[in-house]
């Protein structure tokens, strides 16, 4: 055992004390190790995330001044973390007033499996008002396999009243809408494995799996700044790093409440460094940020025109070279 390695259901059998509060008593000459395991459980998150994922939990003594030291010393985050004008004003934000009512997906990729160099996706599927994810594995990235994730999260949970998605091939094709179609859902556009016998390409299956595992219990264990909750205890009124598996009671008004009021904040903040008196109209060009370019290419392609608004405003349709598609206004400057 390493100086900073502890399993925490030790503390069930070995410590389950409790305060008034009723928080699992942490003693002294283990807390140090007991935080840094929930800081890697958690995925190495940050010094916030990780008291408030373990405030509500376990009683610590110096509780942020030790979390402070775990997170400054670790390796890991040291190697791996990263210690302009825009125009046209930023109005609204992607809400749900309840659970499993809107969830929305994308597709990270694509990633190099380093033993035998195939490529492989990550498809995430995430509940807006939650943030409750389930991440899927993917080597081939066509509509049917992104239509098999969705029945997972089906049977897993609900069909949702709405999916949003960007317009990737999957999302857009005529099976995935009508896939939408049939199951009642309305589906949103944004602007834009075959397993083998070999033992060492089933154990690096087996490695990818199981980081997929520690992030989604990350992403739904850690505690959440704006709906001061972890999406478990949304979805599950409970969480994985209570071990006395107490039920809580959930207040859903409070925190759709609070997920409007953040919104409101960061529009107001991102509004703030931009020229928000600028507004795009149809017949107007703009020049589009060009997403792909490598270090000689330009930051921008056009000029496009815009053909038409969408969304308050904050996405257009725009036509250049015969192409027409769609355009946060976040990745658009003036032509003039």
């Amino acid at each position: 055992m390493t100086q900073y390695s502890y399993d925490i259901a030790n503390l069930k059998e070995k410590y389950l004390y409790t305060d008034l509060n009723h928080k699992i008593i942490v003693p002294d000459d283990i807390s140090v190790k007991v935080i840094n395991q929930i800081h890697t459980m958690l995925g190495h998150c940050r010094i916030n995330k990780l008291y408030y994922s373990i405030k509500n939990f376990y009683l610590i003594s110096n509780i942020k001044g030790k979390i402070k030291h775990v997170v400054s010393t670790c390796s890991t985050c040291m190697i791996n973390k990263r210690q302009t004008i825009s125009y046209g004003k930023i109005t609204g934000f992607i809400e749900s007033a309840q659970p499993l009512k809107k969830i929305c997906s994308d597709i990270l990729g694509s990633l190099i499996n380093q033993i035998d160099k195939r490529k492989f996706y990550i498809l995430t599927i995430t509940d807006v008002f939650s943030r409750y994810t389930l991440l899927t594995i993917l080597y081939q990235i066509n509509t049917k396999q992104v239509i098999k994730a969705f029945e997972n999260w089906f049977h897993r949970f609900k069909r949702p009243k709405e999916i949003l998605t960007d317009q990737g091939r999957q999302y857009i094709s005529e099976e995935f809408n009508t896939f939408c179609r049939f199951n009642g859902i309305k589906h949103i556009c944004t602007s834009v494995y075959n397993p083998t016998g070999n033992s060492i390409l089933e154990r690096a299956n087996q490695i990818i799996s199981s980081a997929i595992n520690i992030a989604e219990f990350t992403l739904n264990n850690a505690y959440n700044r704006i709906t001061e909750l972890s999406p478990e205890e949304i979805i599950f009124n409970k969480s994985r790093l209570d071990l006395l598996e107490r039920t809580r009671k959930i207040n859903l008004e409070s925190i759709a409440t609070r997920i409007k009021q953040a919104a409101d904040s960061e529009n107001q903040k991102s509004n703030a460094k931009r020229k928000t008196e600028f507004v795009y109209e149809v017949g107007n060009f703009a020049l589009v940020k060009n997403h792909n370019r490598s270090k000689l290419d330009p930051f921008y392609i056009g000029p496009a025109k815009v053909v038409s608004m969408h969304r308050n405003n904050n996405v257009v349709s725009l036509s250049l070279h015969g192409i027409v598609w769609q355009e946060n206004i976040k990745n658009l400057r003036p032509f003039r």
